[in-house]
């Protein structure tokens, strides 16, 4: 069912079929007479109980008016709307799960009535029925053969089918934009703001103490933020502990706080409880502290502690110390599992990018949210952000190190985990699942997550979808405006509204909260019961249901309040709860998990009760307490279980094996395996492959794949590919693969097969490509020796290409090229998949392909290829440049390739007349002198037709190749586009002429110091021009240089040339002189200036306005040794001075130690004149938009889409890179000037003191 039923269903249509889940209810529609159309004016929701009777939900359609009854059943709500005429035989397959299962039903209400006439109502469905449903699922994009039977009997008869009633796939409601705060959120709530940057800024991480606190992150320090007046607004922080480089996550445990950053995973005690570290943190194993580095971790339901990190944050097989580790090789990011002391680990999930958080839902399942690499965006190896439901020891597809290359494995391949969701561009960070009951129903046990890049929060409600789920976001909350949201982390209160911090990369900290205030739900929602009668256990229902109930369970805050009492309770009425099947399932699965965390486990009778329960997630929760903590007949209760008809239930009890393998045998192990490597859901089939490969020797026999279908005998290689791992060429892989390949024509197994080939011949090239476009399109090993085996699988493949399905034939194009095939036949067809239609993504994808077969190109090949090219500029038009930001490096890789093979492709590109477009010049580097020249001339004349030409670096370089009469004349009308300016100096200084000499004397400014010199060599080179205007730039340049000690040769090459102008002789030769000597021993250059011209050097000398010899007469009067530091460090602060300086932010640099650093003199010049000498690190930009604003700042990031930047110490906004219309990088710092307007000469003593106060030992 995709989506709710709408007034769009006309009278003729009938009744139709709808088949899903809401709870253990059952639902079947009223008989829909033929004037009416059956529409929902809202969706039906579980949130009724047993106490409020009957309800009704009616509407109107068409003049008509229905309505639907529910009646109060055992086993909660569900629905499921069935058809007349003729039922199908036996019930058809839904993605179901015992305790809340429905099926197609036929009833009959009426006496002697005809099939389908009377009325029809809810009705509860009891558990016992599923056991005639059918255990395959309709698995995500795609149905099991016996569904398509189904449906494609009933489409004969039906000309529409219903959609789902309670459907997820909709976008929640238009956003409420709240204009004060830049931000539109989801009708019904209402967002403050807690906390501003005056008490915390620039946000790394967020989390929730034992006593519902917020706390949070940044570099030096980690904050406790209080209201103590009860306003809503935080008005106090309290400094928690020292940190230096801020955390990337942070968990409290009772009074102590678990921590990643400073390099470590680490712990923070207090001992006594008074809200503050007792010390440096107790240090565990190392992290690395870097964007990719060590994030999140939260303390599972197991009592465990778990740790996600990137893909640069240093995991290894160091990091596994314990001897049941599903992963001992690690790639990429990882997800760590930790014993309850933090001090021993394993490795439970591997092939992540980035990802910030992860968090549990309700049963126990693992959800995080994955980075991409935006900068290769549209190429066809591009991966979204996206969300994961983590497999237990799976690989999510990310094999690199570092944020630059990409390579992500797709996810339908055989041996990597299905994502949730693709997202798209962004960068997430924070993700919770909403486990209380102060937001809406169809909120809870969904997942908030967020994005930093675009500012966004989404929500993702959560479906089961056979052993996993399926979903589809909603935006909860958006920006708006020009306001700085970045955000970073997310929490649940213990009132059940959420807390967002934002901040990162030095962007403005601030805190909000989100509550629902809305309509309350007219169906009186309860969390707690899901409408199902509860029967009081023998200990005090209130004390037990407070544990069993308590929401967000798995927080410090939520732990601090039921663990006490569950102690106290001890473990009998748990082991009660879990066997009692009046109670809910939630509340039956936190019975589960508090005996496994707080007391040893289940217990025998228990496990076996709870092992043949009839509730589906009951089995599988029992499943993962018996693999936790394991008992003496743990292995006996899993086999079955692994076996169950019920796929989730499979799924988990084959995670929990995993966890005791080494108990296993192998004739119980084959019997399980053989039976899930024919499963058809993946998930199902990845954890039987991944059990298989860690069983050892003594416990696994190679399973026969004779006996086993396609699908068995495909799980069976990839077992094997996996077990034996790190063989160059598996020939015997490849021979079972080819096998099964020849007995199938189903797509979907033929990828299976293709991607195994792939595997079992090296897989990708992802260490050593030839070049970075072929690392996917290459093997990793050499086939040398392999000739017949390479023969065989080209001869298995040619045959399926092309097939029509778009995964296979990109798979069969890939193998064939990594195979360099030379059938001359291929050629044609791969071109054939490009059309005037298809995607530049998929056309890049085979232009690849194309370049690695090995059959000679004929003309009329090289010519498609050709237009190909040319024509994918024309198909991303329209798309924001930005977003191509590898895409012209990659393909000019590619054209360099085909290049080789065909040399005479630059003849067949150029007279096209797309070719001489922007996205084309760089291609041009790719040809042999002659072409290029051609080249040149073709862009020449686009620039003078085409007023609006794009102009880059490269054009100019490829201009450079004409005469420098043809081409300088246009260079320099570019000379206003700042952008270009470097590069056009660099062309205009290798014949430098007298009307550029003010250029050559900007140019002196620039930040390269390549063009700095070629600067000062044509100006060499230019006759004499000894008047003050063209001396002053060499002075800036001169003092500019004294910050860096080792550009001697630099300051030779200035004062040669200022003596080749004046006639002076500055007798300065350097020797090993340190950086604060310098600008004493070449002040004589400078006082020479100043007795010269001294008007010009005092206007030169001042950079505000002010007057340089007021303040020089000042600074002389002060007595500087006079000063306290005290009063001082209170100048400090009224200035504002500590909001950029502090050691633990960048928007400023570090004043510890300072006034070592520097003279007096020299620290007091650079605070009057902020801009006199800014460093590159913090120079800031400035932004005209469209509308004719203009904005300045600190670049803090830079997305495809636009610049989050700086305009302050604490503030920033999100600029649209569609709305820029310049950017240009200016030397004004952001600080600002007149900071020391007002003081007197003790004052200033007194700042002096403290700033020499700040030593580097502090």
């Amino acid at each position: 069912m995709k989506r709710p039923l709408t007034p769009s269903l006309s009278p003729s249509d009938g009744e139709r079929v709808a088949g899903g889940r809401v709870r253990g209810w059952f639902m079947v529609p009223l008989h829909a007479k033929d004037e009416t159309a059956l529409s929902m004016n809202r969706p039906l929701t579980p949130s009724l109980s047993p106490s409020d009777g009957e309800r009704v939900a009616e509407g109107r359609v068409r003049g008509g008016s229905w309505s639907q009854c529910m009646r109060k059943s055992e086993r909660g709500l569900s629905m499921n709307l069935r058809l007349t005429h003729e039922p199908p035989p036996h019930p058809v397959p839904l993605p179901l799960r015992g305790g809340e299962g429905a099926r197609l039903v036929r009833r009959r209400l009426g006496e002697g009535g005809r099939e389908g006439e009377g009325r029809w109502s809810m009705v509860p469905i009891r558990e016992q029925t599923r056991k005639e449903a059918s255990p395959e699922p309709r698995s995500r994009g795609r149905q099991s053969a016996h569904s398509r039977v189904v449906w494609g009997n009933l489409s004969k008869r039906l000309s529409f089918i219903a959609c789902l009633l309670f459907s997820f796939s909709a976008q929640a409601a238009e956003l409420v934009p709240v204009e004060e705060l830049g931000l539109r959120l989801a009708p019904g709530f209402r967002v403050t703001l807690y906390s501003d940057s005056d008490l915390a800024n620039d946000i790394y991480a967020m989390t929730l103490d034992s006593r519902g606190r917020v706390v949070v992150t940044s570099p030096g320090w980690i904050r406790i933020l209080e209201d103590t007046d009860g306003n809503g607004r935080a008005d106090k922080a309290t400094l928690f502990g020292e940190t230096k480089t801020g955390g990337m996550g942070m968990c409290f445990d009772g009074n102590d706080l678990y921590f990643a950053g400073d390099g470590w995973f680490s712990c923070y005690h207090d001992r006594d409880g008074d809200g503050k570290a007792d010390g440096p943190p107790e240090k565990f194993f190392p992290l690395h502290f870097t964007e990719h580095g060590g994030h999140a971790m939260r303390k599972g339901p197991d009592g465990w502690w778990y740790l996600i990190g990137g893909n640069d944050t240093g995991f290894s097989q160091q990091h596994v110390t314990l001897p049941n580790s599903p992963i001992r090789e690690p790639e990429a990011g990882c997800l760590l599992r930790l014993t309850p002391d933090g001090r021993n680990s394993e490795i439970i999930a591997h092939g992540f990018r980035n990802p910030y958080d992860f968090d549990f839902n309700w049963l126990g399942d693992i959800f995080t949210y994955d980075s991409d690499v935006e900068r290769d965006f549209f190429l066809p190896w591009y991966t979204p952000t996206r969300l994961y439901q983590v497999a237990f020891g799976g690989h999510h597809g990310w094999r690199l190190h570092g944020w630059e290359r990409s390579w992500n494995r797709p996810d339908y391949y055989a041996d990597t985990v299905d994502l949730l969701w693709p997202v798209g561009r962004g960068s997430p960070t924070g993700v919770t699942c909403y486990r209380h009951n102060q937001f809406p129903e169809r909120y809870r046990d969904g997942l908030f997550v967020l994005d930093w890049t675009f500012g966004k929060v989404y929500f993702f409600p959560l479906q089961p979808d056979g052993s996993s789920y399926k979903t589809q976001p909603e935006i909860f909350l958006e920006p708006i405006g020009t306001h700085g949201f970045a955000p970073t982390d997310v929490a649940v209160a213990p009132d059940g509204s959420l807390f967002i911090s934002i901040g990162g990369r030095k962007t403005r900290g601030a805190v909000y909260h989100i509550e629902y205030i809305g309509k309350k739900s007219a169906d009186g929602a309860s969390a707690k019961t899901h409408g199902q009668e509860k029967r009081e256990p023998a200990a005090r229902a209130s004390d037990l249901t407070e544990v069993l109930d308590a929401p967000q369970p798995l927080d410090a805050w939520s732990r601090t309040r039921w663990m006490p009492v569950a102690s106290k309770l001890g473990s009998a009425p748990f082991a009660q709860a879990a066997t009692n099947g009046t109670l809910s399932v939630k509340e039956r699965v936190r019975a589960i998990e508090v005996l496994t965390e707080l007391f040893k486990g289940l217990a025998v009778n228990i496990a076996r009760s709870g092992a043949s329960d009839p509730a589906a997630l009951i089995r599988a929760r029992v499943a993962w307490a018996i693999g936790r903590v394991p008992q003496s007949e743990s292995t006996g209760l899993l086999s079955p279980l692994a076996l169950d008809k019920d796929l989730f239930v499979r799924r988990c009890a084959l995670d929990a094996l995993m966890d005791l393998r080494a108990t296993l045998d192998a004739k119980s192990s084959g019997k399980l395996l053989a039976s899930n490597f024919e499963c058809p859901d993946k998930r199902v089939r990845q954890a039987a492959a991944r059990l298989s490969a860690l069983l050892p020797d003594n416990s696994w026999n190679p399973i026969n794949p004779v006996a086993l279908d396609t699908q068995g005998k495909l799980t069976t290689a990839l077992a094997a590919l996996w077990r034996e791992h790190g063989t160059p060429a598996d020939t015997k892989a490849v021979e079972s693969v080819l096998s099964a390949l020849a007995e199938s024509t189903d797509n979907r197994l033929r990828l299976q097969a293709v991607r195994l080939i792939m595997l079992a011949l090296g897989d990708w090239n992802l260490n050593r490509p030839s070049v970075e476009v072929y690392t996917s399109y290459e093997l990793a090993n050499s086939l040398k020796g392999h000739e017949e085996l390479i023969a065989r699988v080209l001869r298995a493949v040619r045959p399926i290409f092309p097939s029509g399905d778009a995964h296979l034939d990109a798979e069969v194009a890939r193998l064939l090229a990594m195979l360099e095939d030379n059938d001359p036949e291929l050629m044609s067809k791969v071109i054939g998949k490009i059309t005037e239609t298809s995607s530049p993504t998929a056309d890049f994808h085979y232009l690849v392909v194309l370049s690695r077969l090995r059959a000679p190109p004929g003309k009329e090949v090289v010519a498609r290829i050709a237009r190909t090219i040319v024509g994918l500029e024309r198909k991303l038009q329209g798309q924001e440049l930005r977003s191509k930001q590898m895409w012209t490096e990659r393909l000019t890789e590619l054209v360099a390739q085909f290049v080789k093979h065909a040399p005479q492709l630059p003849d067949e590109l150029m007279p096209h007349g797309g070719f001489a477009r922007p996205g084309h010049v760089e291609l041009a580097s790719t040809f042999n002198p002659a072409q290029r020249a051609r080249a040149g001339r073709l862009f020449l004349a686009a620039t003078k037709s085409d007023p609006n030409f794009v102009w880059s670096g490269a054009l100019v370089e490829l201009l450079s190749a004409l005469p420098a009469d043809e081409v300088y004349p246009v260079l320099r009308q570019q000379w206003d586009n700042l952008g270009l300016r470097d590069a056009v100096l660099l062309q205009l200084t290798k014949e430098p002429g007298g009307e550029d000499r003010e250029r050559f004397l900007a140019g002196l400014d620039s930040s390269q110091p390549q063009v700095v010199r070629e600067c000062l060599g044509a100006l060499a080179r230019l006759p004499k021009e000894p008047s003050p205007e063209g001396l002053a730039p060499l002075l800036r340049l001169l003092r500019r240089s004294l910050t860096e000690p080792n550009q001697g040769e630099l300051r030779a090459e200035i004062l040669d040339l200022l003596a080749g102008q004046t006639g002076e002789n500055f007798s300065i030769r350097e020797a090993n002189e340190k950086k604060a000597e310098l600008k004493t021993f070449y002040q004589p250059v400078f006082d020479w200036f100043a007795k010269k011209y001294p008007a010009l050097a005092g206007k030169w000398d001042a950079d505000s306005g002010d007057d340089p010899e007021k303040w020089k007469q000042i600074l002389k009067s002060v007595a500087w040794n006079k000063g306290d530091a005290a009063r001082g460090e209170k100048i400090f602060r009224e200035r504002g001075c500590q909001t950029c300086h502090t050691g633990w932010t960048s928007l400023g640099p570090n004043l510890t130690g300072v006034a070592s650093r520097f003279s007096v003199e020299d620290l007091f010049d650079a605070i009057i004149y902020p801009s006199r000498d800014v460093a590159p690190l913090y120079r800031s930009v400035a932004f005209r938009m469209r509308d004719g604003q203009t904005y300045t700042g600190l670049v803090a990031f830079e997305s495809a889409d636009g610049v989050i930047a700086l305009t302050g110490p604490t503030t920033s906004v999100r600029l649209d890179d569609k709305e820029i219309v310049s950017r240009q990088s200016t030397d004004q710092s952001l600080m600002p000037t007149g900071l020391l307007n007002g003081l007197k000469p003790e004052d200033l003593a007194d700042l002096y003191r403290y700033l020499k106060s700040l030593s580097p030992a502090q």
